[in-house]
């Protein structure tokens, strides 16, 4: 089960020249905090932070931005044209060669935890664990995968979906190395999530069924509702026809 909660920190998928892109990587991140926390910090407008999900200790899964958004997750400093990331931040040659800011084609997922040891006057209160995850942690990013891919095509079309290769997930720290080289850690189990992903072009496409809720002629109202079901936790897409 996906508990759905929303986030002010979010944009288009639109890179600086105007285009829009289809997510295909999926991004893991180590939260340096609690679930809870986690999720409350992503919900400040003032923090100008988010993830797509958050995965608790226990398995519990938050979504706070829709799929077809990007959040504020993983971006790179630009040069001086404004376009191209800086190459010596990224390990990857995927984010390299496509030269945008990662957000507009990542999907991430922030893990409960902590890298190192995190003390509070002076006493440990949550022991590091290098980006070891718990087995529920494990089967939870499994099932946001299936999810996942299941949503892109729904939105995307039947040809959407995360490659389950290594190159299609990824740490922070292979993103950006220079700032984030911990996330999520020498630790995290890429290779054990991997092997129980299924890859989405040797799945049978499921019929998806959609609910629609109102049709309008005017943006401006189709625009209120849209933001009315998303503020009671539902999942939102406009759609011009």
């Amino acid at each position: 089960m996906i508990t759905q909660k929303t986030t002010p920190n979010q944009m288009e998928r639109k890179d600086k020249d105007g285009k829009v892109w289809t997510p295909d990587v999926m991004v893991y991140h180590i939260a340096d905090g609690t679930y809870t926390g986690t999720i409350s910090w992503a919900q400040l407008a003032s923090s100008f932070v988010s993830s797509h999900f958050v995965i608790a200790k226990d398995g519990r899964i938050t979504q706070l931005v829709p799929l077809h958004m990007a959040a504020y997750t993983q971006g790179l400093n630009y040069n001086s044209t404004g376009k191209t990331p800086m190459p010596i931040q990224s390990a990857s040659r995927l984010v390299r060669v496509r030269a945008v800011n990662p957000n507009c084609y990542c999907i991430s997922i922030e893990f409960e935890g902590f890298y190192a040891d995190f003390y509070s006057n002076g006493v440990l209160q949550y022991q590091g664990c290098k980006g070891a995850i718990t087995e529920e942690q494990i089967t939870a990013a499994v099932e946001v995968e299936q999810y996942c891919n299941e949503q892109l095509k729904s939105i995307y079309g039947k040809s959407a979906g995360i490659p389950a290769d290594r190159e299609h997930h990824m740490g922070h720290c292979e993103i950006n190395p220079i700032n984030r080289p911990h996330c999520p850690g020498e630790l995290f189990p890429y290779d054990e999530i991997l092997n129980r992903i299924v890859s989405p072009a040797n799945t049978e496409t499921k019929t998806i069924y959609r609910v629609q809720t109102g049709a309008f002629s005017n943006k401006a109202n189709a625009e209120k509702l849209a933001a009315e079901l998303q503020n009671k936790g539902y999942q939102t897409i406009i759609k011009s026809e």
